[in-house]
């Protein structure tokens, strides 16, 4: 602490208020930006938690779509129904691509691999049941369409299934990165307490340093204008301008020490030489 308050009184008084400044600035930039690295982090987590949910929940809908929309169009053989067949086949194509697809020990990746493979199967025969049906073929369409049903069903389950592991495992997750997000304003909070009372330290040091030495100038100044010129000189403890300026007036209070000195051996020699004079006067009446 010595050391520190030596070193920051021997800087000049601008360079100080500077250097508390830029010091106080790069502390708080530093602090703001772990904190928000941080809670971005957390905010990422905790926003992919239930992506996986919102992506069954789509597929889930989707397939419900493509199921729907080859009834349909069995049903009345539109093209508007073709047309939404099609829509919600190449969507639920795309979803499908984004699941497991590696043999894996994991329960939940092998289970999207199952929904994977079970998909695709059902993706073909509802294309080749549209096909049958645009070629009247009453018989293929009829049979590849039970066989989709039947996977439709087995799908909806999977999927139902899947989700609710997820869903259950996510909100442990939650729980933890909530717990996380927690710690983490009780830190910023701490930290910014330690902060606030390292700016006081460092405000008390640098302003310390200033006043302290003037106070004592100011004293002696105050003793020197009524008269004392026998007080004591100021201790320059810093090399700053009030070091100079405390310097400059301990060598003007011993100029004026001085010059007293010599004006009294003036005066002494010349009552002296007063008394001499009166002296030989006298032994020459």
């Amino acid at each position: 602490m010595r050391k520190l308050s030596k070193a920051i009184g021997n800087m000049p008084i601008r360079i100080k208020f500077v250097v508390m400044f830029v010091l106080t600035s790069l502390i708080l930039l530093f602090v703001n930006t772990y904190m928000f690295y941080n809670i971005n982090q957390i905010t990422l987590q905790l926003d992919e938690i239930y992506i996986s949910n919102v992506k069954l929940n789509t597929m889930k809908d989707c397939l419900a779509q493509v199921q729907e929309s080859m009834a349909e169009y069995l049903n009345t053989k539109t093209s508007d129904a073709m047309e939404n067949y099609y829509r919600s086949e190449g969507e639920y194509s795309r979803l499908i691509d984004e699941l497991e697809s590696v043999t894996t020990d994991n329960s939940l990746k092998l289970m999207e691999r199952n929904i994977r493979y079970m998909s695709e199967s059902y993706i073909e025969l509802t294309g080749k049941t549209i096909e049958a049906k645009r070629g009247r073929n009453v018989e293929k369409y009829k049979r590849y369409y039970d066989e989709a049903t039947e996977i439709y069903a087995y799908l909806e389950t999977y999927l139902s299934g899947l989700n609710s592991e997820k869903f259950r495992i996510n909100t442990q997750s939650y729980e933890v990165l909530s717990s996380s997000l927690r710690y983490l304003e009780w830190f910023s909070i701490s930290i910014f307490a330690v902060l606030g009372l390292f700016n006081v330290l460092l405000v008390v040091l640098v302003t310390g340093s200033i006043t302290r030495p003037l106070l004592e100038l100011s004293n002696v100044a105050d003793q020197v204008s009524k008269g004392d010129f026998e007080v004591e000189v100021v201790p320059v403890r810093t090399k700053d301008e009030v070091g100079i300026v405390t310097s400059a007036f301990n060598q003007m209070l011993g100029s004026i020490r001085d010059y007293i000195k010599r004006l009294r051996e003036s005066m002494e020699n010349e009552q002296n030489m007063k008394e001499k004079e009166l002296k030989m006067e006298g032994e020459i009446g």
